[in-house]
């Protein structure tokens, strides 16, 4: 298995997503060797991330049970979305505060699509394994 990580470019700086290790629930991202952020996800049967930004606590976590989209909350109030635009293709709308800077928005849409890679992986393994 790969690590997941990918590189985020923003005008001339780079940051760097990435998964702690394999076996780990955590990720970061990072400039320049220096932490920005990080995410935990602390189930691997739930679509949850705690993710600290700064001093602020947010939960980035499914809208619902089957459902593609997610939320991000602070202190249990939703403050943005990430949502695939219609039942097939890559179109994506990510609704987000203003006032989380440009890398903290790619990187929280980054996990989100770490999140839809892994299930459309899920679902093509267990289409694989009932047909046979």
């Amino acid at each position: 298995m790969l690590r997941e990580q990918g590189t985020i470019k923003i005008g001339s700086a780079g940051y760097t997503a990435s998964r702690e290790g394999l076996a780990s629930g955590a990720f970061f991202l990072e400039a320049n060797g220096t932490h920005l952020i990080s995410a935990e996800k602390p189930s691997a049967l739930h679509r949850l991330f705690t993710v600290q930004i700064g001093g602020r606590a947010y939960t980035l976590k499914g809208a619902s049970t089957f459902g593609r989209a997610f939320v991000l909350t602070e202190s249990d109030r939703e403050v943005g979305s990430i949502a695939p635009q219609g039942f097939f293709g890559r179109k994506a709308k990510a609704n987000l505060p203003d006032d989380l800077s440009l890398e903290v928005r790619a990187f929280l849409i980054w996990l989100v699509i770490i999140m839809w890679k892994r299930e459309a992986k899920a679902a093509k393994s267990s289409s694989s394994s009932s047909n046979n």
